[in-house]
């Protein structure tokens, strides 16, 4: 275990004129709260908050910084309160505390939305102060390393959320040394399997390539004999999670990895790094579109180097980062070299977020995005890492996620540019809004007055701000027709029940009638109508005696044929309401057993699709138009699937497959076949089938026969009328 002694020797290593006593009384009053404590691990709980002040002297961070390490979990974990540690350590680092300690007070329905109001508590306490999210990761980082006296889900969990959150935000303040650890240990936990097998494999290859980074070191020193040029060549060891990333995505084994050890290559001045690639390039061949100016155009964590990869030393690739000292230092350490500490109290949290683009979008993705799961979808893709950078037409550099399009792009420009986009061109050449650009492009957005948002856009726009911003302007539109609709439904209803229509437009009539249901909002009141959440019964129940309500709702069940129910007609039972017209949609096709997500439509009824459709996240703008639907198990009702097979083209096996579906109670509705010059018999079938678990054993039945080569459940076809089973 640490010990406070080391702490303090690491601070004056960095800073001579340090307070140390505010460290030895940080470290005491630790000691004190946190005594008889221990942590999963049975060691003392003191170890963990020494190890993190440790972490944070690694990142040389200030005073302050470091006995907010030592105190990080004082409120949360003991009987600390917030000020105390004010009146003991000050307001600064009583601030910094506070941003590390997590929502505990308030209960929340799943672990999603707890997570979500963590992680917007997180972003705010960053954006006001940087230090807290400094802390937080060295806090992390500790954790990570004593993950295994957790449990298997914990440490899942745990590993899951550092990969998604705490690595991309390391990589964003430009702290390498910090996220290439977090996501090595993260996979040690979520594949450990594939971690320990690369592990193993490492110390032999590294050994092999120290060796071939030696005889280009040698090679490189001779070229620049005779130029005013100081360069240092270090061999770097790949990550074994950036090994991992690059077996599953090239679907290479360890062995054909050649670039397991990078050269970095350190010079004294930029110029010389612009000279050391013309060396490099002179003696090795560069790889065509493989070169990577980040100096000129700086990442948007401020790292700067030139990437370059040539081909010939020994017939395998040379990759090379070639960078001054002060930037191999910026690389490892990132915002804690230049960050000024003292900031402006009279900054506002925009001001604060500029310093960084990428920490102002997550502040408006906090303040726009309601729904946990849309914000935490949102805050993933956006700390996201793999990034292209393209130009404006004044030559200003933007930088967007990898596969963007230039509708992603004129949002990042402004939200009016967005709205208004009817076409772009991207090096000079029109192309269409679905264009996907490419690192170095120079866009320009062609726009027009007459232009509104269109929804297909949300196919193909893949930044956060750009599928917020489209998100925002449907829910919009669709709050004003459901209400516009919902008025419509009250008078049409109102007029079938002799009630007065004129209540609508008396204000504070109807005001009084909506204080009866339940509603105070005018506006909420017709949405909620509109989109079938309300009936308008219930305000007509509302305006009627009872004995003339009755009356007139005999008369009306007259006029009209009574239907079966919905929940006979489709299986499905919408909670709390039986007089919903109930659609099953075509694009996933549905059964019982299917886990099921449902959508009130723009007009009458609802849709209900599979919850993996992948229709869904372009559906769920609005989560208001969600309605909770059920399988009503009381109700039998056979559904349409439809089911591919392959199979070995022979006399019987038709008849053989139709046996096993039969055999299974599926009811054959349709059937094509044809067979391909490799003699395989192809077959659609049209099953009705009345659950999942039927399903399921008929695909059995038919993988069962040897003739079969692939059996699978194919979605997206047309509901032919259904059969109610009695």
């Amino acid at each position: 275990m640490l010990r406070c002694e080391d702490i303090i020797e690491a601070v004056l290593s960095y800073n001579p004129g340090a307070d140390i006593t505010m460290i030895q009384r940080g470290y005491i009053f630790s000691a004190k709260v946190h005594k008889g404590q221990t942590r999963m691990s049975g060691e003392a709980y003191l170890g963990h908050p020494l190890e993190v002040a440790g972490i944070l002297t690694g990142l040389e961070l200030d005073v302050p910084s470091i006995v907010a390490g030592l105190l990080h979990d004082t409120v949360e974990d003991t009987h600390t309160t917030r000020e105390e540690v004010q009146e003991l350590f000050g307001e600064e680092v009583a601030s910094l505390v506070e941003g590390m300690t997590k929502i505990s007070s308030i209960q929340y329905t799943t672990a999603e939305d707890r997570q979500a109001e963590n992680i917007r508590k997180m972003i705010i306490a960053m954006v006001n102060d940087i230090r807290v999210i400094l802390i937080k990761l060295g806090d992390r980082l500790h954790n990570m390393r004593t993950l295994e006296y957790l449990t298997t889900e914990k440490q899942t969990r745990i590993a899951q959320e550092t990969l998604d959150i705490y690595a991309p935000i390391a990589h964003r303040l430009g702290i390498g040394i910090i996220q290439r650890e977090l996501e090595d240990l993260s996979l040690k936990f979520l594949k450990p399997e594939a971690y320990e097998e690369i592990a193993a494999k490492i110390p032999g290859k590294r050994r092999e390539l120290n060796a071939y980074a030696a005889e280009i070191s040698t090679l490189i020193q001779e070229k620049i004999k005779g130029l005013d040029i100081q360069a240092a060549v270090q061999a770097r060891p790949r990550s074994i999670y950036g090994i991992y990333k690059k077996m599953v995505s090239g679907q290479i084994p360890f062995d054909r990895i050649f670039d397991v050890i990078r050269i970095r290559i350190l010079a004294q001045r930029v110029i010389d790094c612009y000279t050391l690639l013309g060396v490099i390039h002179n003696l090795w061949k560069p790889v065509p579109g493989k070169f990577q100016d980040f100096i000129g155009v700086p990442r948007s964590n401020q790292y700067q180097s030139l990437h370059t990869l040539a081909m010939g030393h020994k017939g395998h690739p040379v990759r090379a980062q070639i960078l001054t000292n002060e930037m191999q230092r910026r690389a490892e350490r990132g915002i804690t070299v230049q960050w000024k500490y003292k900031q402006s109290p009279t900054e506002s949290q925009e001001q604060k977020a500029e310093r960084f683009f990428w920490l102002k979008r997550l502040l408006q993705l906090q303040k726009e995005l309601l729904d946990s799961r849309e914000f935490l979808t949102s805050v993933k893709k956006d700390l996201f890492p793999d990034v292209i950078y393209v130009f404006t037409p004044k030559g200003e550099v933007r930088e967007l996620l990898k596969g963007s399009t230039p509708i992603d792009f004129a949002f990042n420009i402004h939200t009016e540019v967005g709205r208004r986009a009817v076409g772009c061109r991207v090096n000079g050449r029109e192309v269409a809004l679905d264009f996907t650009l490419n690192n170095g492009d120079a866009v320009e957005i062609l726009t027009s007055k007459e232009q509104t948002l269109q929804r297909e856009w949300l196919r193909f726009a893949k930044t956060p701000k750009a599928r917020a911003r489209i998100k925002e302007w449907l829910r919009s539109k669709e709050r004003e027709r459901s209400m516009e609709f919902g008025r419509a439904l009250l008078l049409d209803t109102f007029d079938r029940y002799q009630t007065d229509k004129t209540i609508l437009e008396r204000t504070e009539a109807f005001q009084d009638l909506i204080q009866k249901l339940g509603y105070h909002d005018r506006e909420k009141f017709l949405e909620n109508v509109g989109y079938g959440k309300v009936s308008p019964l219930l305000a007509v129940e509302k305006l009627l005696t009872s004995k003339e309500f009755k009356r007139m709702k005999k008369k009306e069940d007259k006029l009209r044929k009574k239907e079966p129910g919905e929940a006979a007609a489709t299986g499905i039972r919408v909670t709390g309401r039986d007089d919903i017209f109930i659609h099953m949609a075509s694009c996933c096709n549905p059964i019982p057993g299917d886990r099921i997500i449902a959508f009130i439509g723009e007009k009458r009824g609802v849709t209900v699709h599979e919850i993996e459709c992948p229709l869904v996240p372009d559906l769920d703008v609005n989560p208001e138009r969600r309605i909770h639907v059920v399988w009503d198990e009381k109700v039998k009702v056979a559904r349409p699937v439809k089911v591919h097979v392959q199979a070995v083209d022979q006399p019987g096996v038709l008849a053989d497959i139709c046996g096993a579906i039969t055999a299974q109670g599926g009811n054959i509705g349709k059937t094509q076949v044809f067979t391909t010059e490799d003699k395989t018999a192809r077959c659609d079938f049209e099953i009705e089938v009345f659950d999942r678990k039927q399903l399921d054993e008929i695909m059995s039945a038919i993988g069962k026969n040897k003739t079969v080569l692939k059996v699978e459940r194919v979605k997206g076809i047309e509901s032919p009328k259904l059969h109610v089973q009695s």
